[in-house]
């Protein structure tokens, strides 16, 4: 094992369950009758409060139907899982290169922006089992790229910045962990991340 990299911290959406923020955006827009700029607007006022777990999600969706540019005959939980299915399937390569670091001697996390049905999703899916941490926004009150929830990560881990990376399909969420001296590493495919891994010194042992 690296003598530098202690951890690997994980992202969820779009790093370990195949989730594309921007088509997901798209049709969610389309059944709002909306832009995605104009989405961005309606919904920008209530969805800081809907991650960080301040809000219901009936109480976010509510606020958003109020708004006179929207039109929908969708459900909330149509809405909500939105460019999710439920039907989905995790990343297995990643999942399972996750467990053999663990396996390793590795310390695996998660630390991850979600809202509560999509959390009772995954958590049934059985992907958050192997992590230890597991950080949720809607648990903490805090979410990326605020600096709180990367030190809160850290000080579950038991672990300096140095000593840990953190992979996220975000950049903006990378240049934060790397702003407390974590290494980061942008997922763009399973293939990539675990290349940028090996180039961090960060292997599964056979």
């Amino acid at each position: 094992m690296s003598a530098e990299i202690q951890a690997v911290i994980f992202d969820v959406g779009g790093v370990l369950v195949p989730f594309q923020m921007e088509p997901a955006l798209q049709k969610l827009a389309a059944k709002l009758n909306l832009t995605v700029e104009e989405l961005h607007e309606v919904t920008g006022q209530w969805r800081d409060a809907w991650v960080t777990g301040k809000m219901r999600t009936e109480d976010f969706w509510d606020n958003v139907m109020n708004d006179e540019r929207v039109t929908t005959s969708a459900s909330v939980d149509e809405l909500t899982f939105t460019g999710l299915g439920k039907d989905w399937e995790p990343e297995q390569v990643l999942m399972d290169f996750a467990i053999g670091l663990k396996a390793s001697g590795y310390q695996i996390a998660i630390l991850s922006d979600t809202i509560t049905p999509h959390a009772e999703l995954i958590r049934s899916k059985g992907v958050y089992e192997p992590f230890d941490p597991v950080v949720l926004s809607h648990e903490v009150g805090l979410r990326k790229p605020d600096p709180a929830i990367y030190q809160l990560t850290l000080e579950r881990l038991g672990l300096p910045a140095a000593e840990t990376v953190f992979i996220d399909d975000t950049p903006e969420n990378i240049e934060a962990a790397k702003a407390l001296g974590m290494h980061g590493v942008v997922c763009e495919n399973p293939d990539q991340v675990q290349a940028e891994l090996i180039q961090l010194g960060v292997t599964v042992r056979p």
